[in-house]
């Protein structure tokens, strides 16, 4: 398996995105593809309030996970989001061993999540009742 940290690189940024529509069925995929883009490409208006570290997880040349590292300034915490990865207990060992070392190297005190880049983004992870709407707008 290899964690890759990509910056603009259209092919990782697809990836990334497609990585929960291929985990989820569409009734499931709570995510907005749009919003994500604009995150991952410093395109969103919440970018210019903290640094987003991207990563794209690879078992041979099959895409098997993904997350983010969220810096703010003068913060000495890593905030770890968009944490998905297959239903396979090797393949989550390896992201969060690769949390680890990303953010021992980088000198973090803790990591806390899930948190998708903002708390105004996504900071929880939905694991169950799946069948309910969470959100409808009127």
């Amino acid at each position: 398996m290899k964690c890759i940290q990509f910056t603009k690189e259209p092919i990782y940024i697809d990836d990334f995105i497609k990585l929960p529509q291929k985990l989820y069925d569409k009734n499931t995929n709570m995510e907005d593809s749009k919003t994500v883009r604009e995150l991952l490409t410093n395109n969103h208006p919440l970018n210019k309030y903290f640094k987003l570290y991207k990563f794209v997880i690879y078992d041979e040349n099959e895409l098997v996970g993904r997350f983010t590292i969220t810096k703010y300034p003068n913060d000495d915490t890593a905030y770890l989001g968009f944490f998905e990865c297959v239903n396979d207990e090797h393949t989550a060992r390896f992201l969060f061993t690769a949390v680890d070392k990303f953010c021992k190297k980088n000198k973090f005190k803790r990591i806390i999540g899930p948190v998708d880049a903002s708390f105004w983004i996504k900071y929880r992870l939905k694991i169950n009742h799946f069948v309910h709407i969470l959100f409808q707008v009127y």
